[in-house]
């Protein structure tokens, strides 16, 4: 049975992405953007991290805020945020066997949220793609 524990974490977590206007009218999806069309940005989002546990707040300050035009462009910006995913990755390395994943959380993630950040990420190669994809996917998603 899976535990969760004082040290477990929580990502609760929304990006924001630009889709060119010709794009914005997908035939079949109501999602239109796509990570690896021309033109679909990352703009950033907003990004709250916890222990759900303690109640400890690790986010500084509460939400922290990453976008392009405070990052300087999408590759900042995406790198910003890998670092989050990279911090709660490295914090759960050694626990126990039965200890609950880090858990992320936000209203469409699975769909939008986590294939995007995970598709620019490989883009902008920042860190091997067996190694981003340990980093972004492997957590528990709450949708």
């Amino acid at each position: 049975m899976i535990q969760h524990t004082p040290s477990s974490e929580c990502l609760i977590f929304d990006l924001e992405a630009y889709v060119p206007e010709a794009d914005r009218h997908s035939p079949s999806f109501t999602l239109a953007a796509n990570p690896h069309r021309a033109g679909h940005t990352l703009l950033g989002g907003v990004f709250h991290l916890f222990r759900p546990v303690t109640g400890e707040i690790l986010s500084v300050p509460d939400f922290e805020h990453h976008w392009v035009w405070d990052e300087g462009d999408e590759a900042e910006t995406v790198a910003s945020i890998y670092r989050i995913f990279e911090g709660m990755r490295r914090r759960s390395y050694g626990k126990k066997r039965f200890a609950a994943d880090p858990v992320v959380s936000g209203a469409g993630i699975a769909n939008f949220d986590m294939p995007f950040i995970y598709a620019k990420c490989l883009q902008y190669e920042l860190a091997a793609p067996d190694e981003i994809y340990d980093t972004v996917c492997k957590f528990r998603v709450v949708d």
